[in-house]
């Protein structure tokens, strides 16, 4: 009596789960053309065929064969730990007490070796400035 070869359900799940062969490819990480070659029995079937037979001989699932730390769960913790976790850490001093109320500093007087502008102007050989006249005492000129 002759055993049927078996047959990829590859393409039907994937269809069930409504995604291409490309997404699919991309999620698996292998190429396109190898998702297509799989779902027509080409190649990898045989692979996946040993697996399982690989399994059912181990009482194992396919995870059970390699660990993958992106598929491996976090331990458990306990109600308590994950509230410990939770909590705001304990300060590591006593808190700063309240700021005394600071006093303004005094103005400070004028430093002695400061100079006026027409003094600084003098020293580096610009004339000073003229004053200007006050407002009140400009009068208009009259154009002869």
């Amino acid at each position: 009596m002759h055993t049927p070869e078996p047959r990829s359900r590859i393409a039907e799940l994937r269809k069930a789960a409504g995604l291409t062969q490309l997404q699919l490819s991309q999620r698996v990480g292998v190429t396109e053309t190898t998702i297509a070659n799989w779902e027509r029995g080409r190649g990898g079937l045989d692979w996946i065929v040993k697996l399982i037979r690989l399994c059912d001989a181990l009482n194992c699932n396919l995870k059970d064969l390699i660990e993958d730390p992106a598929t491996t769960a976090a331990p458990l913790l306990s109600l308590e730990e994950a509230q410990a976790l939770m909590r705001p850490p304990a300060p590591t001093h006593p808190p700063a007490a309240e700021p005394e109320a600071i006093a303004p500093l005094p103005p400070t007087p004028a430093e002695p070796n400061a100079l006026s502008l027409s003094d600084a102007q003098r020293l580096m050989g610009s004339p000073a400035p003229e004053p200007a006249p006050e407002a009140t005492q400009q009068q208009p000129r009259s154009i002869g």
